[in-house]
């Protein structure tokens, strides 16, 4: 191949980014583990149910999965920052508590945006599903999303999630642009 052939190429390569022919460039986002808070009477007396610790790591997953799939983001793995990430949340009780402290960690990531998630369990028959997703260089808030789940069992969890995700996450999504 000629010099001049493979400068053409070259120039060819550089100008087809995630955006040629119409398409947008993925966000970044880091979706950090969903937290219980536990303000029933059944938590505060028998403590940490693995059952709810389960569903935290479904809907963990659910949400990962479902932005994913949108096709609008690229999702980053938090395990690459497993240390300082278990030492964060050793540090503070609840991230969306912790005025922004999970900024940095998205950050080393090569994060765009953060997402942290948290299910407020008022009783078993009352939960609160909420996300919020930041700008991560910025600390602004992109989006808020919460559904009312209604029962504390595997289904009503995942319904609330995708619930959440078709019409409060992706449906805004799609709106802003």
């Amino acid at each position: 191949m000629t010099l001049m052939v493979k400068l053409f190429l070259a120039a060819v390569l550089c100008c087809l980014s995630p955006t040629s022919f119409g398409g947008q460039a993925k966000i970044k986002i880091v979706v950090f583990d969903a937290e219980l808070v536990d303000t029933s009477v059944e938590g505060e007396i028998l403590g940490s149910n693995p059952d709810d610790r389960a569903r935290l790591a479904r809907i963990s997953d659910q949400l990962r999965k479902g932005l994913h799939s949108s096709g609008a983001y690229e999702v980053l793995d938090t395990a690459s920052k497993g240390r300082p990430l278990k030492q964060l949340r050793e540090s503070v009780q609840y991230l969306h508590e912790c005025n922004d402290c999970e900024l940095d960690i998205a950050k080393a990531l090569g994060a765009q945006q953060s997402v942290v998630v948290w299910v407020q369990k008022v009783s078993n028959l009352i939960l609160n599903l909420n996300v919020v997703i930041k700008e991560v260089d910025t600390g602004k808030v992109v989006r808020t999303a919460f559904v009312d789940i209604r029962g504390n069992t595997d289904r009503s969890w995942q319904r609330g999630t995708r619930y959440m995700l078709k019409h409060r996450i992706l449906a805004d999504a799609e709106a802003a642009d």
